[in-house]
């Protein structure tokens, strides 16, 4: 069952960063087994995604230094003399993630935040949504305009703003494929942190997908929001580390 858990959410993943890709016209690619995802305008997606033959990790490498392969690489935790290949050529671990799982039945939802509108695929909140997510997740790389127009014009994709008293607080992202629904993009503003905020959002993420029709949940997650998605049902079934050459 934890082999078709795995699938199930690096599936998710592969399947999100294409989907962006196609959409906003980014490069797509397939090479030594592992596909590729790359905006060459911008700094978003650019990642390399799966495990490559070992004999083909040089070349990769040597690819990667070119500028002919993103600099970013996804890569399964169990990938471990893989990731000992490719950090020994300066392709090193700079972050990890967890893979989570949630069957419909398991959810556990969080309580209302207190005075919180959260408005779910308003035309209106999709450029709020790009701003918190650039402002407050991402750092050193950015999404581009084009992103949200994308995304509201895909029934693939629902997006989640959670606002008081006007002011937009937080945000998520919700991608739904081949009956997963897949949660990304969540992210709360530095002053909205602690408040239960975060929470909520999040479990309204999870609803929607589920209210979808989605069989399945997944999340690719940090160690920070660890503690909301546990106690929200979710199990964890394995961890990505993303890498990085160094200077690139």
């Amino acid at each position: 069952m934890k082999n078709t858990l795995d699938e199930i959410i690096t599936g998710n993943l592969i399947s999100f960063y294409e989907r962006i890709a196609g959409m906003c016209g980014y490069e797509t690619g397939l090479v030594s087994g592992c596909r590729y995802v790359w905006n060459r305008e911008g700094s978003w997606p650019s990642y390399i995604l799966g495990v490559p033959g070992e004999e083909d990790i040089k070349g990769m490498v040597e690819a990667v230094e070119r500028g002919d392969l993103p600099a970013f690489w996804i890569l399964p935790g169990s990938a471990g003399r893989e990731m000992s290949l490719l950090e020994s050529a300066g392709i090193r671990a700079v972050k990890r993630w967890r893979g989570m799982y949630l069957a419909p039945a398991e959810f556990v939802p969080a309580s209302p935040g207190p005075g919180l509108e959260v408005k779910i695929n308003d035309p209106g909140s999709v450029d709020a949504w790009l701003e918190i997510v650039n402002t407050d997740l991402v750092s050193g790389t950015r999404l581009g305009p084009e992103v949200p127009g994308a995304i509201a014009s895909s029934g693939d994709f629902q997006w989640v703003v959670a606002y008081r008293e006007g002011e937009p607080l937080a945000t998520g992202l919700v991608f739904s494929s081949k009956g997963v629904g897949g949660l990304y993009m969540l992210a709360t503003r530095a002053s909205a942190r602690g408040k239960g905020v975060g929470s909520a959002v999040f479990s309204e993420m999870t609803a929607l997908a589920i209210r979808t029709g989605n069989r399945a949940v997944v999340l690719h997650g940090t160690g920070l929001g660890e503690r909301i998605y546990l106690r929200t049902g979710f199990r964890i079934v394995n961890d990505y580390a993303v890498l990085w050459s160094l200077g690139r």
